[in-house]
């Protein structure tokens, strides 16, 4: 007997991840992230230069709503996108927000986690949990009109299981039947091969074969559908996709118009969306910049600020605003890391990157930056999923700040101090390339940090301030980095599977989203262990297990799981947004009102 499930009941008994729905603002997404739901990063962008908004503060009591484009218009600021408007290759959240408005997937998640219908009218699930059959709805139309077919699942699964295929979302292929198979045929030179991973049973329905029964099958089928009729490539040849990734269709509630380059991306309402008109016409998405965008909120701009930097001196102004204004603050599905290259012979060295932990004060940094509005990790898992247990974090170690303990691992790992002030063990010297984002506080203020206190205990770091667009792509692209820093933004499912098993180490222009290069035998053990579980008690002591081995090993140095700041003016209504729903999910769109 196979199970059904419909539109009316629950999904599954596990919270389990939505690929298309990272939520709220720090980094790419996958499965543990990991944009995936996939991978997201935080960052800031630039002021929208030369977009008139018309706005005068002194104009009415809400300064938006006497902006030029107030009636018909919400104004969303936001860090600069890089433009790689495609689901299957978007590697940045703020791409993830164009993504998410542009396409629509099978599934969409409520606030709770559990999974909900988005093109797909129902699923079936085999007694063996391996085989998804999804009956696609009948109604569901790309933008242009053009029915969404079962073809045009087993199209964008193709891009991704196409040997030319260069994103990060590889690693579902390879969770999918005739991955293998389906790319050797390519390679060598047949263009109309079967790809037994996702199958067209008819026109509206679509079949899904995985390999083995994982816990994260079910959101795997959630990447947001390419029309097949636009997105045309030759096997063996992707590049006609991404030559498309700065002109997005979809059957997402909305369609893209244009795009200004480090200004602001513009969409309008897709009126063919299979789930009903969106209240608002149109949305801009408009880049901010750190130091002036509460400024710019103030004088009527934007109606929301995504990503607010949760500072005191933030906190001040945006009180000041209250009488037009809310402030939503939740704790992000997400954390902020400083990622060691393991292919640096020094950091590949467990006590290294112990003794930089121990000589890194990060309790008094997140305490007097954030003020009681982030905490200290010391496990990849965000306090509000059901992983981040009360167990793991009494038992593992909080790396408290101690610069005698740091000395001490790195003289036993054989570097001292050959008079330079920078510790060497003959061969290499502590001095490492710190590449980083510019444009907002966090990370600068951390860098005077790190500067101050490695030197303390004799490492150097030279830093590389950059703007965000085209660091993702240096760091998991290309690799090219000693240490870095960044933020995840998780998706539902706790599986850390996606960001850290070794096969995702990605390189040569390939990416991956294990960037640091960690390779450790029983990790992969434990995180494919993880997923072959359904029982949630089984895979939380799979991931306490984990979680105590990365703790020790330390792959990355957790920096903060911050409180998420979404600056709203009250003129928008149905802003309920929550840890699993950002504003980007249908359901808050087709609710999101403006009332002036």
């Amino acid at each position: 007997m196979k199970k059904k499930y419909s539109v009316l009941i629950a999904m599954m008994l596990v919270l389990v991840m939505v690929l298309a729905a990272c939520g709220t603002n720090e980094t790419a997404t996958t499965e543990a992230t990991g944009t995936t739901e996939a991978a997201t990063t935080e960052a800031a962008g630039t002021e929208a230069a030369g977009t008139e908004t018309g706005a005068d503060p002194t104009a009415s009591e809400n300064p938006a709503s006497a902006r030029a484009n107030a009636a018909d218009t919400l104004v969303i600021g936001i860090a600069a996108t890089s433009g790689v408007y495609n689901p299957v290759y978007y590697e940045t959240a703020y791409d993830g927000y164009v993504v998410d408005l542009v396409f629509a997937g099978l599934l969409t998640n409520n606030e709770d986690g559990e999974y909900l219908p988005g093109l797909a009218e129902s699923w079936e699930i085999s007694d063996d949990n391996k085989t998804i059959t999804v009956k696609i709805k009948e109604n569901a139309n790309f933008s242009d009109g053009e029915p969404v077919k079962a073809s045009d699942v087993v199209h964008t699964y193709k891009i991704m299981a196409d040997p030319s295929y260069q994103g990060r979302m590889g690693y579902v292929v390879d969770m999918l039947e005739g991955g293998d198979e389906y790319r050797e045929a390519v390679s060598g030179g047949q263009t109309d091969v079967e790809y037994k991973g996702v199958v067209a049973i008819d026109e509206k329905t679509v079949q899904f074969n995985f390999k083995d029964a994982n816990a994260t099958n079910l959101g795997e089928i959630g990447f947001g559908v390419v029309p097949a009729h636009i997105y045309e490539f030759t096997p063996g040849d992707t590049s006609p996709i991404t030559a498309k990734n700065g002109d997005p269709v979809g059957a997402g509630p909305y369609k893209f118009v244009n795009e200004a380059a480090s200004e602001y991306v513009e969409l309008e309402r897709n009126d063919d969306y299979y789930g009903g008109q969106p209240p608002i016409p149109k949305i801009l998405l408009r880049f901010t910049a750190k130091e002036t965008e509460l400024q710019a909120f103030q004088n009527g701009d934007y109606d929301v600020l995504d990503g607010v930097e949760n500072t005191p001196e933030n906190l001040e102004v945006i009180d000041s605003m209250t009488d037009f204004s809310t402030l939503l603050r939740l704790d992000n599905n997400g954390y902020a890391y400083i990622g060691l290259n393991m292919d640096n012979p020094s950091l590949a060295k467990k006590e290294v990157r112990q003794a930089l932990a121990y000589g890194f004060d990060r309790y008094a940094f997140v305490e007097d930056f954030f003020q009681g509005a982030a905490t200290v990790p010391n496990v990849p898992f965000a306090r509000v999923n059901w992983a981040y247990s009360e167990k793991l974090e009494n038992e593992i170690n909080k790396y408290e700040y101690n610069p005698e303990k740091a000395i001490e691992l790195l003289e036993a790992a054989g570097y001292t101090d050959d008079g330079s002030g920078v510790r060497t063990d003959g061969t290499n010297k502590l001095s490492f390339r710190f590449e980083t984002y510019s444009d907002t506080a966090w990370t600068e203020t951390l860098v005077s940090i790190l500067k101050d206190e490695w030197s303390q205990i004799g490492v150097e770091i030279i830093e590389n301030f950059q703007e965000f667009a085209g660091f993702s792509s240096k760091i998991f692209n290309e690799r090219d980095f000693d240490m870095y820093t960044m933020a995840w933004n998780l998706v539902i499912d706790p599986s850390p599977k996606g960001i850290f098993h070794s096969d995702n180490i990605g390189g040569d222009g390939v990416s991956g989203n294990n960037a640091v290069g960690w390779r450790n035998e029983r990790s992969d053990e434990l995180l494919e262990a993880g997923e072959l579980t359904f029982d949630q008690a089984e895979r939380l002591a799979i991931y306490e297990e984990w979680g105590a081995l990365w703790n020790d090993e330390l792959p990355y140095i957790p920096v903060y799981m911050r409180e998420n700041w979404t600056l709203v003016n009250n003129r928008v209504q149905g802003m309920d947004i929550s840890p699993f729903v950002g504003w980007t999910n249908p359901e808050i769109l087709l609710n999101l009102e403006l009332v002036d």
